[in-house]
């Protein structure tokens, strides 16, 4: 078992916290050029019409004869390793004088997930900074699969800790008015007021977190799609 980290929003920490979330989607960051074909744990890339199961997709490469020399394996791990979430934070020391004049210095830690605001002055610290000491939380990886992004079910959206994006028609009438893109205005517009589904909302997540990336839903990227369980600290 290896143990690796893995970075959430604050939203998303706080879906898992509530045990609404028991998945994750990461682009799969495939070689610019290469010589030879690209499997990734059993499928194959630059063969549209042939992306075939090898024999295992464990995370490690199974030669069937086609010449697939490249492997590319997941990041994040197989089914059993252990991922430790990095999150935004905020820690500190404080001396404490004891009387027999032992200065002690433990450190504290709070997160930005849980709500409130720093005083005097201080700043959140981005999640890219946390120690695995700091961490709150770990996840065991139950599977991993690769597929395209809009391959993902209303089910799957769900296991994505999302919450069903909904407007009324005042949220509607004011976006118009507002400084929000004309095709975020048509949008609203044509969906109308209701409730809209888990695959929707998550859609909408998605291009927040990755279309300036250049991986928004629309480049339909092929991702890794990781199933996970919390674990006791």
């Amino acid at each position: 078992m290896k143990e690796r980290p893995i970075t959430f929003s604050a939203e998303m920490v706080r879906a898992i916290l509530k045990g609404r979330k028991s998945q994750t989607r990461r682009v799969i960051a495939f070689p610019r050029s290469t010589g030879a074909f690209v499997c990734v744990q059993g499928f194959w890339k630059d063969r549209p019409d042939e992306w075939q199961p090898l024999v295992s997709i464990d995370g490690e490469s199974t030669d069937d004869g086609k010449g697939c020399e490249t492997p590319i394996l997941c990041p994040y791990g197989v089914p059993g390793d252990r991922l430790w979430v990095k999150e935004t934070f905020y820690s500190w020391r404080c001396k404490i004088y004891s009387s027999s004049g032992i200065t002690e210095e433990p450190e504290e830690c709070v997160y930005r997930a849980n709500g409130g605001t720093l005083v005097n002055g201080a700043q959140w610290k981005s999640s890219r900074f946390m120690r695995r000491e700091y961490s709150r939380i770990t996840l065991e990886i139950t599977n991993v699969r690769v597929e395209r992004l809009q391959d993902i079910s209303e089910e799957d959206a769900k296991a994505e800790g999302v919450v069903p994006y909904s407007m009324t028609q005042q949220d509607i009438d004011d976006l118009q008015i507002s400084d929000s893109s004309p095709d975020e205005k048509l949008l609203a517009r044509l969906m109308g007021p209701g409730s809209f589904s888990h695959k929707f909302t998550f859609q909408m997540l998605w291009d927040e977190l990755n279309e300036k990336r250049g991986y928004g839903w629309n480049v339909n990227p092929w991702v890794w799609r990781i199933a996970f369980k919390r674990v006791a600290e």
